[in-house]
This record gives structure tokens, sequence and C-alpha cells, in this order.
């Protein structure tokens, strides 16, 4: 048996792209259980298309329409939950701050949108 070409170059790249397809698709299906709606995005770039779209504020009052005033979307492979409504804040930030308390900040929302934790 002849093991070059049995793990000739095709093979291996053929043997990579399926794991990466498997990983990606699984990735992209994965979503936790207690996590708010929101739409799936793309895998590895997630959501961010929709928010090259123009203004950014009115894209979130869309998804804020078609989601509700809680709702989640990936920026990146970062799952976020956007938080809009006096009521809806008044729950997380003062019935539920400990919960809330410490956000992490990331480097797409304070360094490419430009977000310090609300909008």
């Amino acid at each position: 048996m002849n093991f070059g070409s049995l793990f000739s170059f095709n093979t291996v790249t053929f043997a990579f792209v399926v794991v990466l397809l498997i990983l990606l698709v699984s990735q992209t299906l994965q979503w936790p259980a207690n996590v708010p709606p929101g739409p799936s995005g793309y895998p590895i770039i997630g959501s961010m298309p929709l928010l090259r779209k123009g203004n950014v504020l009115e894209t979130f009052r869309k998804l804020r329409a078609q989601y509700g005033d809680v709702f989640s979307l990936k920026i990146g492979p970062n799952l976020n939950v956007v938080i809009n409504g006096a009521e809806a804040l008044r729950e997380a930030f003062v019935k539920r701050g400990e919960e809330f308390s410490d956000r992490p900040g990331g480097f797409m929302t304070e360094n490419i949108f430009h977000f310090k934790g609300k909008l």
C-alpha cells in the first residue's frame, strides 16, 4: 500500500474542508436555550452585515419590532443580548441588577461600533 497516494494533497484538502464545514454548521445551529430570540446571522461573522446597513439605531428599532424588547444577536462569534424599553431596562438593571452588573466589553462593540454599553 502506498501511503503517498492515500494522503495526497487533494484528500487532505477535502478532509479539511469537510471538517471546517461541519464546525461552521454546528456553530451556527447551536443556540443556547436560555437566550432571547434574535436573527441567526452567518457563520463566523454573525449579524455584522445586518448592522453595517445604514443606521445601526434604525436596524435595532426594526429588530425590536420583530423580536420584542429583549433580543440577542451574534456580532462575530460573540453572542450579545440587546435590551430596549424602559420597563425591560428597569427589570434588568434595578430588579435583577446583580445579574447584569458585570457586563463584559468587547473589541467589536467598543472599538468598531463605539458603543459603551448603551445606545
